[in-house]
């Protein structure tokens, strides 16, 4: 039976400590819990999102609602907080992922983690041990399910890890928190690719409820319900995935941790739409093109890129869900991170050039999947010449990796204020040396406390 496989994985990542982590390790995770943080705070100016904070938070701290909400004044209930923290870290398309999950496995982990150190007075030590443990279960666990294309991976896998990490920070035993895990992993969300490319924001909530059963399937297991390998076997091997390949769950275990194999996105949108923006950025790197004289642009790429592929997105979601839309911005010398605006994505020089862009399916692409995400882009002019660029890998994969200043960067595009930016990259390496992750995250409610 292949969840075998999976809890023998489980049993040895439970036992790893803070002294079986490299130092490279340990800081590409507090990167990653830098870049997800950023991810929260900028979320948190989405419409949905902020009205919800409207909604369920409070300006003062009070015993129904203690926990700070990242990016703003407010506080909410320990429930609530995993719904607007999931959901918001997800809202932008900023967050980083993992290609062998094909998926976001810090985004899942990040909203159970957060509540249950600051419930449980972790250190910040004990933060960072139970995040790169929770994540490597989850990373692992999508790894080898192969789950179905039609299905957004928000809200399915990353349940499982955002157990494992919730359970590690309460002090849970480890037969506590298997039999937790065997609770979550049946209890995924019924989730659909296409609420991502139409832009329905139901999709950002999948990351916010999946927060909320990770965390209770603690709880149901305290209370004795109980599910079993066979159940998870039948559901992610036949239901949510054609099969569960037992040999990914124990393959180069810890060698490296999955952590080590993340990608950070340089860009705001779909991961999926990277390689093609790279490789449209170096064909302008040799020289500019008239966009009025452009014919055609066809992009070649994997199929889980291909899918998107339409030029006239409703809304800002499905713009970030659409390699036409993204790449006529980029010809046209639009900023990415400002080019979701209703004016933006109405504007007839954008939707005609949208129009002209053409992306299919590059079969060779596909097959060197998970191992290459590439894309290539030509573009035809009306004179019959051709400019074209390939790119293996987008950037920010472990084997194209960002630099602190290609983050940094990343991070001012989000933020517009240099000290600011510089005072939360130092508060995030420091994490480590927090003696209390509560004391550590109050000073992330607001720019003002943060630089105070």
């Amino acid at each position: 039976m292949s969840i075998n496989n999976f809890l023998n994985s489980l049993n040895t990542i439970s036992d790893k400590t803070w002294d079986d982590f490299s130092e490279q390790t340990i800081e590409r995770t507090k990167w990653i819990i830098l870049d997800t943080i950023v991810a929260a705070w900028e979320g948190m100016s989405e419409k949905e999102v902020s009205q919800l904070v409207g909604e369920v938070g409070k300006t003062e701290r009070s015993e129904l609602h203690p926990i700070p909400i990242i990016g703003t004044d407010f506080f909410t209930s320990g429930f609530d907080s995993l719904t607007i923290h999931g959901t918001s870290i997800v809202s932008n398309e900023i967050d980083e992922g993992n290609q062998f999950a094909k998926g976001h496995p810090a985004a899942h982990i990040f909203a159970p983690a957060y509540l249950a150190a600051i419930e449980n007075k972790a250190t910040g030590k004990e933060f960072i041990t139970a995040f790169i443990l929770g994540y490597e279960v989850a990373a692992r666990f999508a790894y080898a399910c192969n789950m179905n294309d039609d299905m957004h991976p928000h809200g399915t896998w990353g349940t499982i890890g955002a157990t494992v990490v919730a359970g590690l920070l309460q002090k849970k035993s480890k037969e506590e928190i298997i039999s937790a895990v065997l609770l979550s992993a049946t209890l995924p969300l019924a989730t659909s690719w296409e609420a991502a490319v139409t832009g329905g924001t139901v999709r950002n909530l999948y990351t916010g409820i999946s927060s909320q059963i990770a965390y209770q399937a603690l709880t149901f297991q305290k209370s004795g319900f109980q599910s079993s390998s066979h159940i998870v076997e039948h559901l992610w091997g036949k239901l949510i995935s054609t099969r569960l390949d037992p040999v990914v769950f124990e393959k180069d275990l810890w060698n490296p941790p999955l952590i080590d194999k993340s990608f950070f996105k340089y860009y705001p949108s779909c991961r999926f739409s990277h390689s093609a923006i790279d490789a449209l950025y170096a064909l302008l790197a040799r020289g500019p093109i008239d966009v009025s004289e452009i014919k055609s642009v066809t992009v070649e790429t994997y199929k889980l890129a291909a899918r998107l592929n339409d030029p006239k997105p409703p809304n800002k979601l499905a713009a970030k869900f659409s390699i036409p839309y993204l790449l006529a911005c980029i010809l046209l010398n639009r900023n990415l991170f400002q080019c979701f605006s209703p004016s933006a994505l109405s504007d007839e020089t954008i939707l005609e050039l949208s129009e002209k862009i053409l992306v299919v399916e590059n079969d060779e692409m596909t097959q060197a999947l998970p191992e290459e995400r590439a894309a290539k882009v030509t573009v035809t002019l009306t004179d019959g010449k051709k400019y074209t660029e390939e790119v293996k890998d987008s950037s920010g994969s472990f084997k194209e990796p960002l630099s602190e200043q290609e983050l940094t960067k990343k991070y001012l595009a989000v933020f517009k204020d240099d000290r600011f930016v510089e005072s939360l990259i130092n508060r995030a390496l420091t994490l480590d040396q927090s003696s209390s992750f509560m004391n550590w995250v109050q000073d992330l409610r607001s720019k003002g406390e943060i630089l105070a």
